[in-house]
């Protein structure tokens, strides 16, 4: 029995440590039922400690595999208990009441590898969490993207890498042209699978791993391109413009009759050292430009 416990609680631990969330719930719930289930059956169904523990059942289940499969295996388990109860009470089973020694160290052995399965079972919850929440401060929710705060971040790690080395990092700052009018003739549910559709384009369209791409808010959008310089970043810039261009999404309240982009493009490296809001400012400023003089197009700040 406790190389059972053992290598229950074993397995459950490192199925949940290296990411197995089905088999680690799997194997926590069966041991802690069969667990408390001998239990109950050797101390008297009806004890205080089984009564104490039965609740964690369900909790733990509904945080394991979900309120749905969670009441569904607890109703399980109190079923197979109440068998036992009623075998007990029919007289078929006859469980000690008085433990032996012997049985005495089982049972202790027994509860303690409850202990263990339930402590696996939170730290694994804990874990899983922990990767959730971590997900969604770092995400956007409707595309799947970077986030505004993930994309601060990473700006200021590329800036301090740039300013570190002689290559220089460039920045696309671009949004969806007339995206409000885009709304007011489709609705939002509409503007939303546009901007799933657009981030989709714009991902698949990426130079290399190191390029990080972000919802800055809205329909507006930054791409860090590390290692590009003003030219190279035009260049990119224009190939996403026509990307999204030939994606032939119609928009009828567009001059362009589709859904088309404009972009900015700004620059910095150790040899242009400006400040991340210097740098953000900078493709503001040629975005509203671009804008200004009809949309759908690539305009990079020039240093006067």
């Amino acid at each position: 029995m406790n190389l059972s416990c053992l290598l229950a609680f074993l397995l459950a631990y490192f199925s949940a440590r290296h990411g197995k969330a089905l088999l680690a719930s799997a194997i926590t719930l069966v041991s802690m039922t069969v667990l408390i289930l001998v239990t109950g059956y050797m101390a008297g169904a009806l004890s205080a400690p089984v009564l104490a523990i039965l609740p964690l059942i369900p909790l733990t289940a509904c945080l394991l595999i979900g309120p749905t499969a969670g009441w569904l295996f607890s109703g399980m388990a109190v079923l197979a208990l109440a068998v036992l109860v009623g075998m007990q009470i029919g007289g078929v089973v006859q469980p000690e009441t008085e433990l032996t020694a012997h049985q005495a160290r089982i049972a202790r052995a027994i509860m303690l590898a409850i202990t263990c399965v339930l402590a696996t079972a939170i730290v694994w919850y804990y874990e899983r969490l922990q990767k959730r929440l971590h997900t969604l401060a770092i995400h956007d929710p409707l595309t799947g993207i970077a986030n505004r705060g993930y994309f601060d971040r990473q700006l200021t790690h590329e800036w301090a890498r740039a300013m570190r080395s002689t290559e220089p990092t460039s920045l696309l700052m671009f949004d969806v042209d007339q995206f409000k009018l885009y709304n007011d003739s489709f609705g939002h549910q509409a503007g939303d699978e546009c901007l799933i559709t657009l981030s989709k384009a714009v991902t698949q369209q990426s130079r290399r791993v190191t390029d990080f791409f972000a919802r800055y808010g809205g329909e507006e959008f930054v791409l860090i391109l590390p290692g590009a310089t003003t030219e190279e970043a035009e260049k990119f810039a224009e190939l996403l413009r026509q990307k999204v261009a030939n994606l032939n999404i119609p928009h009828p309240s567009s001059q362009h009759g589709r859904v088309t982009i404009s972009i900015g493009v700004a620059t910095f490296s150790s040899t242009n050292p400006i400040t991340t809001s210097q740098l953000i400012r900078h493709a503001d400023s040629v975005l509203y430009e671009a804008k200004a003089s009809g949309r759908n197009k690539v305009i990079a700040f020039k240093p006067r």
